[in-house]
């Protein structure tokens, strides 16, 4: 079970990742306007959820790439809120419910952290 979890995060940020490249409209309507250069910022995404989805992979690089999710994480709570302000909001690529929103805010944004502290360190150790 704990490799799997291991596994379902490293998948999660890559499939992530990718999709930046893939459906780039998915994630651009939730970056903030006072964000300049969306483009850019959506691609630059992308590389960082697959570099660390990478760098989760092995066990020499698994404690840094869980800081470095952690870090994503804090660095896309300004996407978050906004998500959450635009609650009831919908694009041709989707509906957003605002408990949606908020559950991605407060309950799954915070658990992805977790989940990855836990697959840097607790895991890393005890998989030694």
């Amino acid at each position: 079970m704990q490799r799997f979890l291991l596994n379902a995060l490293i998948a999660s940020f890559f499939v992530a990742g990718m999709f930046h490249f893939i459906n780039p409209k998915l994630y651009m309507w939730l970056i903030p306007d006072y964000i300049p250069y969306p483009y850019i910022v959506n691609f630059l995404a992308g590389v960082v959820e697959v570099a660390l989805a990478m760098t989760l992979i092995m066990p020499q690089t698994r404690k840094y790439g869980a800081i470095g999710v952690i870090l994503l994480m804090i660095a896309f709570i300004p996407a978050h809120i906004h998500h959450v302000q635009i609650a009831n909001f919908a694009s041709e690529q989707l509906y957003i419910n605002p408990y949606v929103a908020w559950i991605r805010l407060l309950l799954i944004h915070p658990l992805l952290m977790v989940w990855a502290y836990w697959a840097g360190f607790w895991y890393g150790e005890k998989a030694s």
